[in-house]
């Protein structure tokens, strides 16, 4: 009746051809054929093409010899992929058993699984289109990468929440489609080349801009947290700002809220707080932005490398936020909380009489901004005169100390937004100092 074994099996072939003139046009042309198990009958197989075209342009006349430019190639593509990611059988409806009993004498009862199966699922298709240049300047002491790129992605493969009145409560279908428009830059640099000292610099930044396109009879799905024009996964709440004040009792009585109590925005100025008008996306765990830094240098026997990452723009669920118990019935954080004496506006008045389960627009208090530059490597080492290692009988000797998430810049204090709000397994800060030795 039940077990946890399943099974799946994918079928592919694939084929490519690369076509190379004079190192100057380039074409590849690829292709591949899948069948999945996972999916329904007729809608198992698709192809997936793909092609990419490059000009080199540093091998024409107009440009050989150049001595600032050293190589330059433009590219552009195109490509489709799939994704059948659901687990085995999801396109059929399965039983659940019910332990039942008829004058105290068991029988076995049976009803559909909460979750309906699906006979029509078919492959989440993904079409992107790419352009880049790649470029080396100054007798190749700057090499940089740019892409510019739109991902187009129809049919999701997504679990749908149903009303309960149907019987089940969650169907796998391909619903919807997103659109992804991005950049991504890679500048590396090497200013310093001499015998005794070496400096090279790698930055890196990325820009994606993700939103949902279509969804089921085109309206927002807010079972689902699905909103056209916004990121595939938000923060859908009231908006927190502030506490309600002593000088604001009159206005916060029209409410029915007391000084002290949690105050959120009426978006439609409607003199009253719904569910259905006054909550608003927030953020997205996605961000805006990312970057990196890296510097890697070399002094005779010296060398260091370091990194700086940056992720700007994404909100965040922050779990330290939830275990402030104004009811004082256990231990909780110890908070910036509402007194008359302290007109915070950041955690609602104590009340015994509430718990936070109780408390009107508690979860508003929990969203933080997660954006965040931290120092996320660093190594130091020195390397033993050669006379040194010979004296071990080794071609090579290097001592050296590294640390990963040694420093951090955020608002979010005593904590690192890389974890992403969670305050179980936080992120550590390491350190490891070895020896090196090559015979």
């Amino acid at each position: 009746m039940s077990s946890t074994y399943e099974e799946s099996s994918l079928l592919s072939g694939a084929g490519r051809l690369n076509y190379d003139w004079r190192d100057r046009y380039l074409l590849q042309v690829s292709g591949r054929f899948d069948g999945s198990s996972r999916l329904s009958e007729g809608n198992k197989w698709a192809f997936f093409p793909g092609v990419l075209a490059a000009w080199r342009m540093s091998e024409e006349p107009f440009l050989r010899g150049n001595r600032y430019l050293n190589d330059v190639k433009l590219r552009v593509g195109y490509g489709v992929s799939g994704n059948d990611a659901v687990s085995p059988y999801s396109t059929q409806a399965r039983l659940v058993s019910i332990p039942m009993s008829f004058d105290e004498t068991s029988a076995p009862g049976y009803t559909f699984s909460s979750q309906v199966g699906n006979s029509n699922l078919k492959w989440e298709l993904s079409h992107t289109t790419n352009v880049g240049v790649d470029a080396v300047f100054l007798d190749n002491r700057i090499s940089t990468s740019l892409d510019v790129y739109r991902t187009r992605t129809t049919d999701l493969l997504l679990q749908r929440f149903l009303p309960l009145t149907s019987g089940v409560s969650s169907v796998i279908q391909n619903i919807g489609a997103t659109q992804n428009n991005g950049v991504e830059l890679s500048v590396t640099a090497n200013p310093v080349r001499r015998d005794n000292v070496t400096w090279n610099s790698t930055v890196t930044f990325s820009r994606n801009r993700e939103k949902i396109t279509e969804l089921v009879n085109g309206v927002n799905d807010i079972a689902n947290g699905w909103f056209i024009g916004f990121p595939s996964a938000v923060f859908y709440d009231y908006e927190k700002i502030g506490i309600w004040q002593t000088s604001q009792a009159a206005e916060a009585a029209k409410f029915g809220q007391l000084p002290g109590d949690i105050h959120v925005r009426d978006q439609n100025g409607g003199g009253k707080i719904t569910a259905t008008d006054d909550r608003i996306v927030l953020g997205s765990p996605r961000p805006s932005w990312s970057g990196a830094l890296t510097n890697n240098v070399t002094w005779r026997n010296l060398d260091f490398a370091a990194t700086l990452f940056a992720r700007m723009g994404q909100k965040m669920m922050y779990e330290f936020f939830d275990t402030y118990k104004p009811d004082g019935v256990e231990n909780g954080s110890a908070v910036n909380y509402w007194t008359p004496e302290n007109p915070s506006n950041d955690f609602p008045r104590p009340n015994s009489r509430f718990p936070k389960t109780n408390y009107l627009y508690y979860s508003s208090l929990t969203y933080a901004d997660g954006s965040f530059a931290k120092l996320r490597d660093a190594t130091i080492g020195y390397q033993l005169p050669d006379v040194l290692a010979r004296h071990m009988s080794a071609s090579r000797a290097r001592l050296y100390l590294s640390g990963r998430n040694l420093a951090r810049w955020t608002k979010v204090p005593n904590y690192d937004p890389e974890r992403g709000g969670a305050i179980s397994d936080p992120m550590t800060r390491v350190f490891v100092t070895g020896f090196d030795i090559k015979f």
